[in-house]
């Protein structure tokens, strides 16, 4: 991850919680320093950094690897699963729901809290299940 200050935050990610009342205080959205998200997460966290350019004549080298969840409500473009599997090797959770809207305007957040409270499951369960991480999940 390249970060041109010296902070990075994933709070947008967690913003479903904090309105679902799991996370109850507001600093929990906070930006994370670059060492925290390294030891928490075993991320390549490289602040200061400033991507000016990308290559876009190399084609990618493979299928992403990064966990991915799909979340398909009414309305939403249809999803190809054959062209996204393609393109990603990791996905963990693919779901179809007959209501409801996707993150610009949720009509049912019910159903999305619940979907990302699934993939992050899965995300934490999978870690535990390879050896990785920690017996517990810090929030």
């Amino acid at each position: 991850m390249l970060e041109k200050g010296e902070y990075v935050s994933f709070a947008n990610c967690w913003l479903p919680y904090y309105i679902g009342g799991v996370i109850g205080e507001r600093s929990a959205l906070l930006p994370q320093s670059p060492d925290g998200l390294r030891e928490r997460f075993a991320l390549d966290v490289r602040a200061g950094q400033e991507v000016l350019a990308i290559d876009r004549t190399q084609p990618p080298s493979g299928p992403t690897t990064v966990p991915l969840g799909v979340a398909q409500f009414p309305g939403d473009l249809p999803s190809v699963r054959a062209f996204a599997e393609h393109a990603h090797s990791n996905i963990l959770t693919w779901n179809r729901y007959d209501r409801g809207r996707s993150l610009r305007l949720p009509r049912a957040p019910d159903l999305l809290v619940a979907d990302i409270r699934g993939f992050f499951a899965k995300v934490v369960h999978d870690r535990l299940a390879s050896g990785g991480g920690e017996r517990t999940l810090k929030m």
